[in-house]
């Protein structure tokens, strides 16, 4: 068949409308939409509460009411459909440059030709694809939403995730969400939950951290490795980690997520690290808890040398401005910060809460020469020889300076 030229090369809409419609075959006996097909296509838009996919692409072109024109029940209906797609503006790229406006509409046309194409089989809308040049992530997302709408969903998941995570006319993880809401795609892989939950922890965290709490086992250590990961990398997500900070955490979350925080994946950047270890400290200081916070303090300073020795370099941020320090320097920079507000926050505690402290420190593995200044901080029992009994007079009370 011959190839279909570029569209703009062509100087007429009547050009443009004979070439496209030269791929497809419109004869009586080759023509798809017969009467029970129309049916099973009206059935499937009435399955996803009133539109297809493809209603969706028509609406975004800006052709009205989608439902009339397709299924196309005659050939008329259908060219009319061929010269409305060919014609479409796409009104919501108003906002880009005349000349990203050109490109982007000619791609979402071919999309929407693939589309037609594909009822007619898939070496039809291949030989489409190749000739206009439509990229494998355009075609397969295409095809993915032309196998959706005749309600093959399971097969097909995967490549839609895979396609809306790499988008670049939106944020990929609200366009994931949008398809899991709109399809309601069974998630029956570790891949396809993963891939959710990421894109679920980036725009509503709360209801990411609740989604975990169905599962146990591995398979909750997978969701939260996740989770983690995802308000982490490629750089921390601010309101995720602001709402973690005073997130009211069961007791497994709060070990899971030190134990991470200690091992985590190499893809997390070393500055992202620190924001983590920095909300973990905060957390049990909040909380009182100053000797699990010096000791996990302590956890994430022999973490920083570990990564000096190792010399392993983790992912930098862009336009970080900690990027050029060696390796393990901003988490031990970072430790040493939190040993310094620990050790200032404990002298401030009363003289019997800093005596308990400093047992239970030197009943851990955290010596007091990783914390100094604590000990200095405790004052020594009054002597006995100045010791106020109660039986002394008022007047004979010594008062002893803290």
């Amino acid at each position: 068949m011959e190839p279909i030229p570029s569209l703009p090369v062509l100087a007429k809409r009547e050009e443009v409308l004979e070439y496209t419609l030269k791929h497809f075959d419109l004869s009586p006996a080759a023509y798809p939409f017969d009467e029970q097909r129309i049916r099973k296509i009206e059935h499937r838009r009435e399955q996803l509460e009133g539109q297809l996919f493809f209603d969706y692409m028509l609406d975004q072109a800006g052709i009205a009411q989608p439902a009339k024109v397709f299924p196309p029940k005659s050939v008329k209906v259908f060219k009319y459909l061929v010269e409305e797609i060919l014609n479409s503006e796409w009104p919501s790229l108003d906002d880009y440059s005349q000349e990203t406006v050109k490109s982007h509409v000619r791609v979402k046309r071919t999309c929407l030709i693939y589309y037609l194409l594909a009822w007619w089989g898939t070496e039809r809308s291949g030989s489409y694809a190749d000739d206009q040049r439509l990229s494998n992530q355009f075609a397969e997302l295409t095809y993915a939403y032309f196998n959706l709408d005749n309600g093959n969903a399971v097969s097909v998941t995967h490549k839609i995730f895979q396609a809306l995570s790499i988008a670049t006319d939106g944020d990929p993880s609200e366009l994931i969400l949008r398809y899991a809401r709109m399809a309601k795609p069974p998630l029956n892989s570790t891949d396809l939950v993963k891939t959710y939950l990421t894109a679920l922890a980036k725009v509503n965290f709360v209801d990411a951290w609740a989604y975990q709490r169905g599962e146990d086992g591995e398979a909750r250590d997978m969701l939260l490795a996740s989770i983690l990961k995802a308000i982490l990398s490629p750089r921390p997500i601010r309101k995720a980690l602001h709402i973690l900070t005073a997130l009211p955490l069961q007791h497994y979350e709060r070990e899971f997520i030190h134990r991470w925080a200690l091992e985590p994946p190499t893809s997390v950047s070393e500055s992202a690290l620190a924001h983590l270890h920095s909300l973990l400290t905060l957390r049990l200081t909040q909380e009182g808890d100053y000797t699990s916070a010096v000791q996990l303090n302590r956890q994430f300073h022999q973490y920083g040398e570990k990564l000096k020795s190792e010399k392993k370099r983790t992912p930098r941020v862009a336009h970080d401005p900690d990027a050029s320090l060696e390796p393990g320097m901003i988490v031990s920079k970072k430790a040493e910060e939190w040993r310094e507000i620990l050790r200032e926050a404990v002298a401030l505690l009363p003289i019997e809460h800093r005596r308990v402290l400093e047992s239970k420190i030197n009943e851990s593995d955290v010596s007091i020469g990783m914390f100094p200044g604590l000990q200095s901080t405790v004052p020594e029992p009054v002597p006995a020889e100045n010791n106020n009994g109660m039986d002394m007079s008022w007047d004979s009370i010594v008062i002893v300076e803290p």
